[in-house]
């Protein structure tokens, strides 16, 4: 146990030398952080007796915890940290840590951080989501957000008992409709590619380019990011001409390493591929298969560990990405930085100038734009596309293009023969 030391602050006059007393303070040491010695100490007692008191009650919490601060003092901050350390790190998936951890550093802290946490209340609390709701956030965001705070908060009152009831509970959602009419949305509308320029993306990043591979699983699949760079040539049935979805891959923050999960909403699915890219996969599994053995021990060879991390360590699992450059070694979803540097112009060397709101979901919302104007069942095109519920599907990706526009006059033409 640290040794408690307490002495009387002291202070000398410069002008008459006198020393004046004027309280009491404690101190003890901590463990060593990078090699040196760490001191706790707080003064403004008026006794002797008050600081030992303060200072014995210090090193108890401190040798327990390894937190000094008193629960009842508590910033909602520092319980959001707490909370994300000991139960969401220990207790949830890699993704939904990040997401939960974005919301609460942009969102949350910003908004409700400076309260304490026994004072938090369900006023503050809706004034906050009101707050986020006026500011454009999208409905989803809310039901997270909320999600976070009640989550949150039952971890507070039931598990750590440091707040009697959780506020969040009290709290409601606005509604839609009352959606100010001057209120900016912050949700991006999605941009749909047209033909003549995605034409001259892959005339940019053609077959054989480290970034042609996920531009195809994106537009001519409908791949989320995390999945493009997830699909391995096990994945593909080339006699079927099929594709199974079943990995994400995302960074784990920890180890700073690429880690291997289920898709998004679990939406393991099997989808059909086109014969163009078929046949654009079968070259690219001849040539990685005949580069194998031209390598040989030369060959980056890739594995997945005990914590489905990709990794250069031998395991009894090896792992055979379809996004690989010529000597085996993994294409990281980075790659699709550059080209979407290149894509909107920002690269010197090219001349392209293509909507600034392209980005790699452009991709999958024209992909399944494409099929729902050619006349596709929304429901095949919810089940190619893993979405949790066919809304998503025909509200986020219906749009009133000219060709729906002609195909419901030749509909009603034909009904009203």
């Amino acid at each position: 146990m640290p040794q408690l030391i307490v002495r009387q602050r002291t202070e000398t006059d410069k002008t008459t030398g006198v020393v004046k007393k004027y309280g009491w303070s404690y101190r003890f040491e901590t463990a060593y952080v990078d090699g040196q010695r760490k001191r706790i100490e707080k003064g403004g007692f008026k006794t002797k007796k008050d600081a030992i008191a303060a200072g014995t009650l210090a090193i108890q919490e401190y040798e327990n915890t390894g937190n000094v601060v008193k629960p009842t003092e508590m910033s909602v901050s520092d319980y959001f940290d707490l909370w994300m350390k000991e139960y969401v790190e220990i207790n949830l998936k890699q993704t939904t840590m990040v997401n939960y951890r974005k919301k609460i550093n942009n969102i949350l802290k910003p908004a409700l951080g400076q309260y304490k946490l026994r004072f938090l209340n369900a006023i503050t609390i809706q004034n906050c989501i009101n707050n986020c709701f006026e500011q454009g956030y999208s409905r989803n965001t809310l039901v997270g957000i909320k999600g976070i705070l009640i989550g949150s908060l039952d971890y507070a009152a039931d598990t750590l008992q440091l707040i009697k009831e959780n506020p969040a509970r009290r709290c409601r959602l606005p509604l839609t409709r009352a959606t100010p009419k001057n209120t900016e949305t912050r949700k991006h509308d999605r941009y749909v590619v047209p033909p003549e320029d995605m034409e001259k993306v892959f005339q940019r990043f053609p077959e054989g380019h480290p970034a042609h591979l996920p531009l195809m699983f994106g537009y001519r699949c409908g791949l989320r990011l995390g999945e493009a760079f997830a699909i391995t040539f096990d994945d593909i049935d080339f006699e079927a001409g099929t594709l199974t979805i079943h990995k994400q891959v995302q960074m784990d923050e920890h180890t700073k390493l690429w880690q291997l999960h289920p898709p998004k909403y679990d939406s393991v699915r099997t989808i059909r591929l086109d014969d163009t890219f078929l046949e654009e996969l079968k070259r690219a599994k001849k040539k990685s298969d005949a580069l194998r053995t031209a390598y040989a021990e030369l060959y980056t060879r890739h594995y997945i560990d005990k914590s489905n991390h990709i990794t250069a360590q031998k395991t009894d699992t090896e792992w055979h990405p379809v996004n690989i450059r010529d000597d085996g070694s993994y294409v990281q979803p980075r790659v699709m930085q550059h080209a979407f540097r290149v894509i909107h112009g920002l690269d010197s060397q090219t001349e392209m100038e293509m909507d600034f709101k392209f980005d790699f979901h452009s991709l999958r919302h024209t992909h399944a734009t494409m099929l729902l104007a050619a006349g596709a069942d929304p429901v095949d095109v919810k089940e190619r596309l893993g979405h949790k519920n066919i809304e998503t599907t025909l509200g986020i990706y219906t749009h009133n293009t000219d060709t729906q526009r002609e195909r419901t006059v030749s509909l009603m033409n034909n009904l009203y023969k």
